[in-house]
């Protein structure tokens, strides 16, 4: 995908310049690739736990203080998702469906680009699924390792 949004930007630059006649249709096609290569990097990111983060806080916690803000953090994460991604997402692209509006240059159904919102959406959910249950289970792991009484005192 990557590879593609720089063919088109580099064949947009070189037909403008060189040949004088720019391409009508490689910047939608441009803009679009953008689209999804931003919102398909985010949801990859965010399973690769690689996601923007301020660590203010988190680098001043350790044990399982730490891992209870990465849930909570994971948690924010995926409520935006459902909420704004997911569930916006899917009203847009009703609305857009909808319609039948269609790309100035390719003519192609806009929903076909809009749908990228909610399908980046489902996949963030479930990479912070999977990250809550890691989560979980390194919780585990140190309460088995530790002393109950141990546990306790960094609860608090």
């Amino acid at each position: 995908m990557t590879i593609s949004l720089v063919a088109c930007v580099v064949w947009q630059v070189f037909s403008r310049f060189i040949l004088k006649s720019p391409s009508t249709s490689t910047d939608e096609i441009a803009r679009f690739l953008l689209m999804w290569c931003g919102l398909t990097g985010t949801a990859y990111m965010v399973g690769q736990n690689q996601h923007l983060a301020i660590e203010v806080l988190g680098n001043k916690l350790t044990g399982i203080k730490k891992i209870f803000l990465d849930i909570l953090v994971q948690a924010f994460i995926a409520m935006f998702s459902v909420m704004v991604m997911i569930y916006g997402g899917l009203i847009q692209y009703s609305n857009i469906s909808t319609t039948g509006q269609l790309t100035p240059s390719l003519g192609l159904p806009m929903s076909y680009i809009y749908i990228v919102v909610p399908i980046s959406g489902i996949i963030i959910v479930l990479y912070n699924s999977l990250n809550i249950a890691d989560c979980l289970q390194k919780i585990a792991a140190i309460k088995q390792d530790v002393p109950s009484s141990k546990v306790q005192g960094d609860l608090s």
